[in-house]
């Protein structure tokens, strides 16, 4: 929604300036609101996720099946870092190699699990990428984490607006220079 605000000094200067609207203003909380909604998304994605292979019992004597947990650690870590200090540099870089390595590190899970669920027998066909899908091994939850990376990306590439910061000129909404003479 945007605020019309009436400018009193406008009835003596020009009579085209009257109203001003805060478009951008109104656009930074919105903004603001949205990357703080998927970065909570994102931070109990990161909390859970660790808890749920831990209840099923990903845990096992491979080194493989450590790595989500050696992830997702960090990244809550670095989404809460982020979450409350989007525009810090080394905070917004170390954010976006974590949520690339979620994308990877979930991509290869679900490669793995979709080859494991193939017990050996590769078979490309519609039916068999199916069964594989089927399979022991869950496919889209670790893709899930891939996922989860993605929205990371797409949280530090919405950029970090100052709604008090925003100046007269950028607040001006391009409609409010009209002439209204007759």
């Amino acid at each position: 929604m945007t605020r019309i605000t009436h400018d009193p000094a406008a009835r003596t200067a020009a009579p085209q300036a009257r109203f001003t609207l805060n478009a951008p203003a109104e656009a930074a909380h919105v903004s603001n609101f949205l990357r703080s909604v998927f970065l909570g998304l994102m931070l109990l994605g990161f909390l859970f996720y660790p808890f749920d292979l831990w209840v099923l019992g990903h845990w096992l004597d491979s080194w493989q099946s450590r790595i989500p947990f050696l992830v997702a650690l960090p990244s809550a870590l670095l989404t809460v870092l982020f979450l409350f200090f989007p525009r810090s540099a080394p905070v917004r870089t170390l954010f976006v190699v974590f949520s690339v390595l979620n994308m990877v590190t979930g991509l290869a899970g679900a490669t793995f699990h979709l080859v494991f669920n193939f017990e050996g027998d590769v078979s490309w066909t519609a039916q068999g990428l199916k069964d594989a899908f089927e399979g022991t091994r869950p496919v889209l939850a670790a893709a899930a984490f891939a996922h989860i990376g993605f929205t990371g990306l797409l949280c530090s590439l919405l950029p970090a607006l100052d709604p008090a910061g925003l100046s007269a000129a950028d607040s001006a909404h391009p409609l409010s220079d009209l002439d209204t003479q007759k």
